[in-house]
């Protein structure tokens, strides 16, 4: 310590303290302010982070879709209960139920339009 305090106060003193002072301003101009500082590559750092984990959040989710949209293309009371569950079909006055054809009679019904007489069908 003794030799660092010597270079402060010798005979060089002002050099010393100018470099320094330099020395300082230009390491914190690196490392906090401009293009490409160490604070944006530690912000841009976090940043991507949190988008990897957006984006296996998304797979997973496109997954899980996946999955659903499989299991009801195949299964047609699977795709009756969704849409009763999901899009409200079949609740209150509009019966609700699946036929192989449009414009079918369902049960319960004469012939005719079952859209015409209130019902739903996918």
């Amino acid at each position: 310590m003794g030799k660092l305090k010597d270079i402060w106060n010798g005979p060089h003193r002002s050099f010393v303290r100018y470099a320094t002072v330099v020395t300082v301003l230009f390491m914190g101009k690196v490392l906090f302010f401009g293009q490409n500082s160490i604070w944006r590559w530690a912000k841009a750092g976090v940043e991507l982070r949190a988008q990897r984990r957006q984006m296996e959040r998304y797979q997973e989710e496109i997954g899980v879709m996946d999955r659903q949209i499989q299991m009801l293309s195949n299964d047609r009371d699977t795709l009756e209960e969704f849409a009763r569950e999901n899009l409200h079909f079949g609740k209150g006055l509009h019966p609700f139920h699946l036929s192989g054809q449009a414009g079918q009679a369902g049960p319960g019904q004469r012939g005719g339009s079952a859209a015409a007489a209130g019902h739903h069908r996918l």
